[in-house]
């Protein structure tokens, strides 16, 4: 449970750092979002007891480094990524090609 609820919460992390936001996504409806309140208190108790957002920061910033795009040191820091991801449990890790341009 641990392995994939941390896996969820990399994968989540991604996903909204990775998704632009345009204007129109930013209004909010009139009507409000259904929730499932009983796992509200699971997410908080995985997020705050349990989190390695810290772990992850400290070497992503400490030992990874700055990366300039398409440099051994970014597919260095995609290689550790996507071998963090299978160690947590997700299936079907890869990573998106860039475009065609920057250090080679």
């Amino acid at each position: 449970l641990r392995a994939r609820a941390t896996a969820t919460i990399i994968a989540a992390v991604a996903l909204l750092l990775s998704r632009p936001v345009n204007a129109q996504q930013l209004n909010v409806s009139s009507r409000a979002p259904s929730a499932d309140w009983s796992m509200v208190p699971k997410i908080r108790e995985e997020g705050l007891q349990r989190s390695r957002v810290m772990e992850f920061e400290g070497y992503i910033a400490d030992v990874l480094g700055a990366r300039l795009t398409l440099s051994s040191d970014m597919k260095r820091a995609q290689s550790w990524v996507q071998s963090e991801m299978t160690r947590t449990g997700l299936v079907n890790v890869a990573a998106e090609p860039f475009m065609d341009f920057g250090v080679t």
